[in-house]
């Protein structure tokens, strides 16, 4: 009985390791209507095919959001229905990346990984969530034209998520221009763990990280 009950206990308690836990952060906002979002589901089903066919005893979790942000498929291997959940996801909505990074910790606090990541697909301009126009985070990215939901995005990666992921961006900009286009590049670009871990949609190069 002994040895019974301390294998089931053995069993219960110790959670699997794997190799790499990731939670992909997919912009389904009013921004992202038409070329922008087809492109970003394309991208995030040949993501997800590349890392389960390279690194099978890795798991990946999807969170879509717009104003609001939910888990729509918790970390699997399970790549069909990755693949499926993905492909089924419409736009619309504003633009909240605080209330996204907070439900992709969430998620990854769940998972036994020994590596964390975050791959954060969006247009790089949110306008919803916490917002920070604090001096502290003004002269932090002094010089750049951030908005105080840009501000209050970043504030939140450099404190919850880039301490516990390693955050990789992917930028959608099919719509944008200019100095709005600028904005949105520089922002993704400060949101990466490290600014090389930002591609402009780019899935070949996506695949090399």
């Amino acid at each position: 009985v002994t040895e019974i009950t301390s294998e089931a206990v053995t069993s219960e308690t110790v959670a699997p390791k794997h190799t790499n836990d990731i939670v992909i952060g997919l912009d389904i906002s009013g921004s992202m209507s038409g070329k922008p979002m087809e492109a970003m589901k394309d991208a995030a089903v040949e993501f997800c095919k590349y890392t389960l066919k390279n690194d099978p005893n890795a798991r990946i979790a999807v969170v879509p959001f717009d104003h609001n942000s939910t888990v729509g498929v918790s970390l699997t291997n399970d790549e069909a229905a990755l693949t499926n959940y993905i492909t089924s996801l419409d736009d619309g909505g504003s633009t909240n990346f605080t209330g996204a990074f907070d439900t992709i910790m969430l998620e990854l606090q769940t998972g036994t990984g020994e590596r964390k990541s975050v791959v954060f697909m969006a247009d790089g301009l949110p306008n919803n969530g916490v917002t920070d126009y604090s001096t502290e985070m003004k002269e932090k990215y002094a010089g750049k034209s951030y908005g105080s939901y840009d501000l209050g995005a970043l504030k939140v990666d450099n404190e919850k998520v880039k301490p516990n992921a390693n955050v990789y961006t992917v930028g959608f900009f099919d719509s944008l221009s200019g100095s709005q286009k600028d904005r949105a590049v520089a922002l993704m670009k400060d949101l990466a763990s490290d600014p090389v871990q930002y591609y402009d949609a780019d899935i070949d190069t996506l695949k090399e990280s």
